[in-house]
């Protein structure tokens, strides 16, 4: 395989700006096994990354005045293949993603140009969307998403490089289950098989199954969480302070980064989304604060009445902030009744047939899942290529008070917002060798108690 045409690269020894990036290939893999080197035609590329997503995916708009569109042909059954780096840095961003769309031309009779936008989704993303399962599974959770994954959906990362998908999955669950699966896609039985998983011991039933930029993860966010804090080393810290010129007099934390040689411009937030802080109502009904199981029977014909009460029970698991507590007040009216959750089961109609443990995981999935969506920011910082959702980060907000002021020193902070957040989307914006992230960050708990 040869490439067609080879522009030349931008070679940075160090960083010179923040969110500087080198391109180091953007190549389409035709179908006939042939590789064109594409980065003279791209204008820019978006990458998706999402920790309630199962895979990546993103768009990169070609401006095409060489008619790539026809010399390939593009014709739905080609891969694109991205490699960036920031500078100095020995961690990429690099991936193999499945063509599934072209949309968006346009023409111009001027300058005889076209242009389009390629969308596309990762491999394996891809393959779910064409294969079904009609199997039963009688084993706990892990193993079979593990089965699944390995047997169905496991591929290559980079085409051109030898090995398979990255993947870090949590061994040692204790959640068994039986199922028939009644032709579903692979991810479809992996999501039901990770909604279901409760760990061993008092691990919280918050398990997802995503991909960042560096892998496949199935994992807890209870467990991805706790392994950084433990380790007192988070990804970065980030700062919103707006109306300052300088920033000085920043507070020291019990925390240390992973790139702490780096431009303090890549601390820095350039813009910060409004945010919905609270929504009782909202709350309320989803279950949040309390909530009633019904579990009934059918084979023994019991029913059993458990109820959750969020805040009692907080302390049970680990949470973002070490001294931490609820984004609730205790005083927050609350009603398990209000909210009743009816679940049906079969236990023991077969043999092999598991109990589905209901009590452990239902209800309490439910409210720390929500916690994930409760208190959420999304910031625009220089982009990374070390980074990946999953990841936390030290958050520096400001009090709502001199907006003149050049000192930000702890008194100045606001104590609820302020704090350890988890990266939990990337919105990657790659234009002219400048690498940009918009990131979703998420909260869980608080360092003081909401009176």
């Amino acid at each position: 395989m040869a490439d067609q045409t080879t522009p030349p690269i931008v070679n940075l020894d160090s960083v010179n700006e923040a969110g500087d990036v080198i391109t180091e290939e953007i190549f389409i893999t035709a179908a006939n096994g042939n590789n064109y080197d594409i980065r003279n035609f791209c204008i820019g590329v978006t990458l998706f990354e999402d920790v309630f997503s199962n895979v990546m995916m993103g768009n990169a708009v070609i401006s095409d005045a060489a008619n790539l569109i026809g010399k390939i042909p593009l014709q739905g059954a080609e891969y694109i293949t991205f490699t960036y780096k920031t500078p100095s840095f020995t961690e990429k961003i690099s991936k193999t993603f499945y063509i599934n769309k072209i949309g968006d031309r346009f023409f111009s009779s001027n300058d005889r140009q076209a242009g389009y936008v390629l969308s596309f989704i990762s491999i394996e993303g891809y393959l779910d969307n064409t294969l079904t399962i009609s199997k039963k599974y009688s084993d706990t959770t892990d193993n079979i998403v593990s089965k699944i994954f390995n047997e169905y959906l496991k591929t290559t990362r980079h085409i051109k490089k030898a090995g398979t998908t990255a993947t870090n999955f949590k061994k040692g669950l204790g959640s068994s289950v039986t199922i028939v699966v009644p032709y579903w896609n692979p991810f479809k039985v992996i999501n039901w098989a990770t909604s279901r998983s409760f760990g061993s011991a008092a691990e919280a039933p918050n398990f997802v199954f995503y991909e960042s930029n560096k892998g496949f993860y199935f994992t807890s966010i209870e467990e991805l969480a706790f392994k950084q804090r433990e380790s007192k080393k988070l990804f970065a810290e980030y700062i919103y302070f707006p109306g300052a010129n300088m920033i000085q007099g920043n507070p020291k934390s019990n925390f240390t980064y992973t790139k702490p040689e780096l431009l303090q411009q890549y601390s820095i937030v350039s813009s910060m989304k409004p945010y919905d802080m609270l929504d009782t109502l909202k709350a309320q009904d989803y279950g949040y604060h309390t909530s009633k199981l019904i579990s009934f029977d059918v084979t023994l014909k019991r029913p059993t009445e458990h109820v959750f009460d969020y805040y009692n029970q907080f302390k049970t698991f680990k949470h973002f902030e070490e001294e931490n507590h609820p984004t609730f007040s205790q005083s927050t009216f609350r009603n398990p009744d209000a909210n009743r959750v009816v679940l049906t089961k079969y236990h023991k109609i077969h043999n092999d047939a598991k109990d589905p443990l209901f009590q452990k995981w239902a209800l309490q999935r439910n409210s720390l899942m929500y916690d994930l969506s409760n208190l959420k920011i999304e910031i625009e910082v220089p982009g990374r290529t070390d980074v990946e959702v999953g990841r936390l980060v030290n958050f520096l907000y400001p009090k709502n008070i001199d907006k003149n002021a050049t000192d930000l020193a702890e008194d100045t902070l606001d104590p609820y917002m302020s704090g350890i957040y988890m990266i939990t989307a990337i919105r990657h914006e790659f234009v002219l060798n400048k690498h940009t992230m918009y990131m979703e960050l998420v909260k869980d708990s608080c360092k003081r108690e909401l009176k």
